[in-house]
């Protein structure tokens, strides 16, 4: 109330407006750097796939492979795909990795 009386309501609203929203920008902003890296990282990870079954190496080894020498953004991923595949099968820790790395915001494909 006292910024009212002493004119300064429109500053205090704009730092408020600005406060809300900051948040939101820098979500938005991550979100999108995420899911680039994301992107970029599994064109590379392809790639090293394809080579890797290309000298013989079976799909699930190459994908583990990925957890040491794949691209950084997903190395993780890899890590816990090869963690799941030993404990829950193959096929299910596939599901769960592209349930994981999923993008919320364009996803057209149907959930099984």
């Amino acid at each position: 109330m006292a910024q009212v009386f002493l004119g300064w309501g429109l500053v205090s609203a704009l730092a408020a407006a600005g406060g809300l929203l900051a948040p939101y920008i820098y979500y938005v902003r991550r979100h999108g750097r995420r899911r680039a890296a994301v992107q970029e990282g599994l064109i590379e990870a392809i790639e090293q796939v394809r080579d890797a079954i290309r000298t013989g190496l079976s799909i699930q080894d190459a994908l583990a492979g990925l957890g040491h020498s794949g691209p950084s953004a997903l190395r993780s991923e890899f890590v816990t795909l090869s963690r799941e595949a030993r404990l829950l099968g193959f096929g299910a820790a596939l599901v769960a990795m592209r349930d994981r790395l999923a993008d919320r915001c364009s996803t057209s494909w149907s959930r099984r």
